[in-house]
């Protein structure tokens, strides 16, 4: 090679056969991960060798420098398509867009960012295209997303921003349904044991609209957790019931039915307490076990007791109001007729509230026996 000038032709030439062998063979393998294992790379550095050698017959193409330049190039393509970590070099339009197949048709949740007509395929392809601001009105068109101030810190508090509205969608999801659960098991085992209805219709509409749901718009505020971008990101094809989640309803819907029902049952069998007066305390135990649940809820992967109270103040006042109006309507004569509940004794207060501590004391074991396996 007697010039400079030849060895860079010479070195980008291999890099772009590097590129394409790399892209041609990678459409036959069944695994995205092959492309870094030593066989397949074996057979990309060849690939390029035999083009190599036919476009530049007056080189050597054995010699050690040529050799370590392809060995060089099939590495760093090999690690771009896996790892998105090294740049391509003046990449065409059909490179950019075959990166992008590429790596979508192996599984991942591909992001392109671009500002010029040349990126607009990649974009479009991208599962989320993001333009820059300064970009071609082209690009801004074709783009999911623009960034106006073309700073990519924006990028990753936007992503941060979106994990903590998902992550709090699942709460909020995660409480209804499990209360919800909570009552059709009360019902059910109450109507195959026999038993009268736990509670009556308006109460149900005032435990789900109320009580609860004072304290479901509440939890839609709670702040992001700590370590949301040290997590992984979720598979595209991962549903918000994912095992966690059912696993979890499973288990605090059955807790909260079934701690209920056992109240339920003693003051029927074995009490001589009225039934309105039964259900009232029922309906306050419901009430207790949802102020307990909500917190709960604040995290599917801390304890309750780490998570600290004043990331979201307006829960612990949801809270507070939830239980404060349904005491305060046991009193007042109007909600007394509409409810179907009377005055109860602070006893009577005292013990539903410690009925209802298990329900963090469940979800706080169940928290840690899965703690290992959650990400």
């Amino acid at each position: 090679m007697a010039t400079q000038e030849k060895k860079s032709e010479v070195a980008q030439f291999i890099s772009q056969t590097a590129y394409k062998a790399t892209m041609d063979l990678n459409k036959v393998v069944k695994k995205f991960d092959d492309i870094k294992k030593p066989e397949f790379q074996k057979l990309v550095r060849d690939a390029v060798a035999q083009k190599t050698a036919q476009a530049f017959p007056s080189v050597n193409i054995k010699s050690d420098v040529i050799q370590n330049c392809i060995a060089q190039a099939v590495t760093q393509i090999s690690q771009l398509v896996t790892d998105i970590v090294i740049p391509v070099p003046q990449a065409t339009v059909q490179q950019k867009l075959e990166i992008v197949d590429v790596l979508i048709r192996n599984g991942e949740f591909v992001a392109v960012t671009g500002d010029g007509v040349n990126d607009t395929p990649a974009l479009k392809r991208a599962n989320i295209g993001v333009a820059m601001g300064s970009g071609t009105d082209v690009a801004k068109e074709v783009g999911s997303m623009i960034v106006l101030d073309d700073n990519f810190s924006s990028i990753v508090a936007g992503v941060e921003e979106g994990r903590f509205a998902y992550d709090n969608v699942r709460k909020v999801i995660y409480l209804l349904i499990s209360t919800g659960s909570a009552e059709i098991i009360l019902f059910l085992a109450s109507i195959f044991a026999g038993m009268p209805l736990p509670l009556l219709a308006v109460q149900l509409l005032w435990l789900n609209l109320v009580t609860n749901g004072i304290q479901d718009v509440a939890l839609a505020f709670e702040g992001g957790e700590p370590g949301a971008m040290k997590r992984p990101p979720r598979k595209p094809s991962e549903k918000i019931f994912n095992p966690l989640m059912i696993n979890q309803t499973i288990v605090s819907g059955a807790t909260m039915g079934l701690i209920v029902f056992g109240l339920w049952y003693y003051l029927n069998k074995y009490t001589q307490m009225n039934e309105i007066h039964a259900r009232d305390l029922i309906l306050l135990l419901m009430v207790f076990m949802q102020n307990f649940h909500v917190f709960n809820a604040r995290s599917e992967r801390l304890s309750a007791f780490k998570v600290p109270l004043k990331r979201n103040i307006i829960l612990v006042f949801g809270v507070i109001a939830a239980q404060g109006i349904h005491i305060l309507s046991m009193q007042i004569p109007f909600m007394q007729n509409i409810l179907r509940i009377e005055p109860i004794t602070i006893n009577e207060w005292l013990l539903i509230l410690m009925l209802a501590i298990p329900m963090i004391l469940v979800m706080e074991v169940f928290k840690f026996i899965i703690k290992p396996k959650v990400k």
